[in-house]
């Protein structure tokens, strides 16, 4: 693999346990996926006490005078789907000094990196209010690394406004396989998709990572330029009364989301570096919120 690879610099950057650990907790994921919903049709058999009865054929039951059940093939090769938000607002810095976008575009290439271990499908949706764009799940290193470069390509201060729930709607009427979906916003776009989400979930298995914002009063007296509002004022930055305006409000903010976020029973998680992303998939892929 050429160097400039991006899987073979993420490969760099893991320690073999760290790379171990990941992957147990994906592999994780995608048995409890199997466990819910089958992939592929098989048969029509007989019910059995304790199976789902969402999957019993009523009208094969009452052509057999007996309980009957559709059964599917299952997998535990299933499509990682990555859905991402790529508007400006990604191009904000995170607690680390790391813009969100970055963050964003590693934890994709630690879940492509994954998914080549375990010769996985990997795709991606993305987009921002006003464009979505999709690259159907492929095996293989070549895809994912165009999957990837397609994406870093795609981040910028100058794309349109994020709309998570636009972006996700694309990805509900492009997605048809079950899999297992990784969205990678912020906390707010999370909030405000929460009945996309609820349309993803029926189908998918969903985990939300959101990437956390830095507190603009910790640059006080720096140049600070908002990815939607433009130049801040500095004096603004360090009024005491203000600043703690906005950290109500983000706090109000983030609960809200992770109230609708929990009623959908969708683990999520926080991160604020690129430093944490392999404990937050861990998390993640564990069924842990936090």
């Amino acid at each position: 693999m050429p160097s400039s690879s991006l899987l073979a610099a993420v490969r760099a950057r893991l320690s073999l346990p760290h790379v171990r650990r990941a992957v147990r907790a994906l592999e994780g994921a995608h048995h409890s996926l199997a466990a819910d919903r089958g992939f592929d049709f098989d048969q029509i058999a007989p019910y059995q006490p304790g199976q789902d009865v969402s999957r019993i054929d009523w009208a094969a039951t009452a052509r057999s005078g007996e309980p009957m059940s559709r059964r599917f093939l299952t997998s535990t090769n299933a499509p990682l789907l990555v859905i991402a938000d790529t508007g400006r607002e990604m191009s904000a810095l995170a607690p680390s000094g790391e813009t969100k976008s970055a963050i964003a575009a590693e934890a994709a290439a630690i879940l492509a990196f994954l998914a080549a271990m375990r010769s996985d499908p990997f795709g991606i949706v993305f987009g921002t209010r006003t464009q979505g764009r999709y690259l159907p799940p492929r095996s293989g290193n070549a895809h994912a690394e165009v999957v990837l470069r397609t994406l870093r390509a795609a981040y910028g201060p100058d794309q349109a406004p994020s709309h998570l729930g636009a972006v996700i709607a694309h990805a509900n009427r492009m997605l048809r396989r079950p899999g297992l979906v990784v969205i990678l916003t912020d906390i707010v776009q999370a909030g405000e998709a929460i009945e996309e989400l609820r349309r993803l979930r029926a189908r998918h298995r969903v985990y939300v990572l959101t990437i956390a914002d830095r507190d603009p009063a910790d640059l006080a007296g720096s140049d600070v330029y908002d990815a939607q509002l433009g130049p801040l004022d500095d004096t603004l930055l360090a009024h005491r009364e203000v600043t703690a305006q906005a950290r109500a409000w983000a706090a109000g903010v983030r609960r809200r989301a992770e109230e609708g976020l929990d009623s959908l029973a969708v683990p999520h998680r926080d991160v604020a570096s690129s430093e944490g992303l392999i404990d937050a998939f861990y998390g993640l892929f564990r069924g842990r919120s936090r």
